[in-house]
């Protein structure tokens, strides 16, 4: 027997070794990020429209430090080539005896002053090119780097909002959501639902349409998370192994969501929206009312990724 247990335990020992991981696997895994960040082109598109037309450029980035100027007609929905990477990188070669990949030109911002006309900052100078006449000259003026394209920052819940006519504020009590008048009673608030409870609750995010007439809100659907338990077998603080559990929803579990509700002020009432359009959410965000009050867009990014929205109600 006990020839029979140090036999398994010589087995064990290697496997057990092989599950730490050697310094080699953790400086390739330290490595990962470096060698496939390049490898998903055009992650981001920050578009610089031209002034006083519904066009924009854009610069997209194709990996490995390549990258290729795009030009977008918004009206038509077309997108073409800028200007002609190749030709202009042979002029530019030529006027500074420099070597010029048309891949990898040496600036990342442009003015599209005419169609045909780009002007550029590369090698400390300013340039103009005609794209017609393939003239490359140097120029007084220099070129501003564009400003990246603002993000919204994301909508922070918030227990009272006043509505934009100052009529009301839209405040959240037990779960339910209330309108309380700006004038009058205070103490006597209007209810708007009142089927809340611990796990489907209005969570204080609301947004009121411009004439103050509607009221979207959103209503969490919590369910309880899934556990997962990790066990750390060789802490640096102590012998023993320790337990970590986690939350870890598996496919097909059900996820705490969002939805969108929407409530008719003057009548104080809610109105019915059909979810067919948006029935297994991953998230609802970036909702707004547009110029016209009867008009609430959302985007709507479903289970899975695999289907993203704008919603239009």
């Amino acid at each position: 027997m006990r020839r029979t247990c140090w036999c398994f335990l010589m087995l064990l020992l290697p496997l057990a070794a092989a599950a730490q991981g050697s310094k080699a696997d953790y400086e390739r895994a330290r490595g990962l990020r470096e060698r496939w960040r390049d490898l998903v082109p055009v992650l981001q598109l920050d578009p610089n429209w031209l002034p006083g037309q519904a066009k924009f450029w854009y610069r997209a980035d194709r990996g490995r430090g390549e990258s290729e100027f795009l030009l977008v007609d918004a009206e038509r929905g077309e997108k073409q080539p800028a200007f002609d990477q190749a030709a202009l990188a042979k002029s530019l070669a030529a006027a500074t005896k420099a070597e010029v990949d048309p891949r990898r030109l040496p600036f990342s911002a442009i003015v599209l002053d005419q169609p045909a006309v780009v002007r550029f900052q590369a090698f400390d100078k300013s340039w103009v090119w005609d794209a017609k006449s393939a003239e490359l000259r140097e120029s007084d003026t220099p070129v501003p780097n564009p400003r990246p394209a603002r993000r919204r920052p994301p909508t922070r819940a918030t227990p009272s909002t006043a509505s934009p006519d100052g009529r009301w504020s839209a405040v959240v009590k037990d779960g339910n959501l209330y309108l309380k008048p700006a004038q009058g009673d205070p103490s006597d608030p209007i209810a708007l639902s009142k089927d809340a409870s611990e796990h489907d609750f209005y969570n204080g995010v609301v947004h009121w349409s411009p004439d103050s007439r509607y009221l979207a809100a959103l209503r969490t659907r919590r369910v309880p998370e899934r556990q997962i338990h990790l066990i750390e077998s060789s802490p640096r603080d102590q012998v023993q192994p320790k337990l970590h559990t986690v939350n870890y929803p598996k496919p097909g579990d059900p996820l705490t969501v969002a939805w969108p509700r929407l409530f008719d002020v003057e009548k104080k009432c809610e109105i019915p929206l059909d979810t067919a359009l948006f029935p297994q959410p991953w998230s609802i965000q970036d909702i707004r009312w547009t110029t016209d009050p009867l008009e609430l867009t959302f985007v709507y990014n479903q289970r899975g990724h695999q289907v993203l929205s704008l919603i239009h109600i």
